[in-house]
């Protein structure tokens, strides 16, 4: 298992003495901010410069090249600009999933309103109920399909708590005592998936019905 801490302070040094001033943020998300991550789990780094040029993802890309396991490094690199663009409706899990090592990222990004919230509850809904519908019809190993759209409604449920209590819940084994009925279902398939994938695969029919039916209740629901 990777020594996190050791890790990404490795990864924060070499980025100062390279860039200096340039670096407004690192930061960790992901897995390993959740205390969750296992053999194999990505590495999820977010590094922030004040203007971002081909030429430093060049260097950036020979930093990476030198620590131990770069193949699990992956993460978000970009720059104030583009963040002060990105779409809102992405920016409250960006913001809420990460912690910071250097720099503070409330001075990066834009104001994040719950309207901004709710936009982020509906589409990542309606993206994992589409997902569901089109690799039903379309996939013959559908069932293969359905824990990467598990993965994916946790984050949208960690939003949908936080509108109902405003309290961000950031690990699952945190957040499942919290919800009830198809929720909590959702969660616990999502937090062990390897528990439950011979159930799946022997009827995975029920599992995307659950799915897509909470996906349209979300998309509905009044916050």
């Amino acid at each position: 298992m990777i020594d996190i801490e050791k890790w990404m302070t490795t990864l924060t040094d070499k980025l100062k003495d390279t860039f200096g001033d340039r670096l407004l943020f690192v930061g960790l998300q992901g897995s390993y901010r959740r205390g969750e991550a296992h053999e194999g789990s990505d590495i999820d780094a977010v590094i922030i410069f004040d203007a971002l040029s081909l030429d430093d993802l060049k260097v950036y890309r020979r930093i990476l090249s030198a620590m131990p396991n770069r193949d699990m490094a992956c993460g978000f690199v970009g720059d104030k600009q583009a963040l002060q663009g990105w779409p809102r409706h992405e920016l409250f899990q960006f913001k809420m999933d990460t912690r910071s090592l250097h720099g503070n990222l409330d001075d990066l990004l834009p104001e994040i309103t719950r309207e901004d919230i709710i936009d982020s509850v509906r589409i990542g809904a309606s993206g994992i109920y589409h997902a569901c519908c089109h690799s039903f019809l379309h996939n013959g190993a559908y069932a293969d399909s359905l824990k990467a759209f598990y993965k994916g409604a946790f984050f949208i449920l960690q939003a949908v708590y936080y509108l109902r209590s405003g309290e961000y819940v950031g690990s699952k084994r945190e957040l499942m005592p919290r919800l009830e009925g198809a929720e909590q279902d959702i969660i616990s398939l999502s937090m062990d998936w390897n528990a439950h994938q011979e159930h799946v695969l022997a009827g995975p029919d029920t599992y995307v019905e659950k799915l897509i039916t909470w996906c349209a209740a979300v998309m509905n629901a009044e916050y």
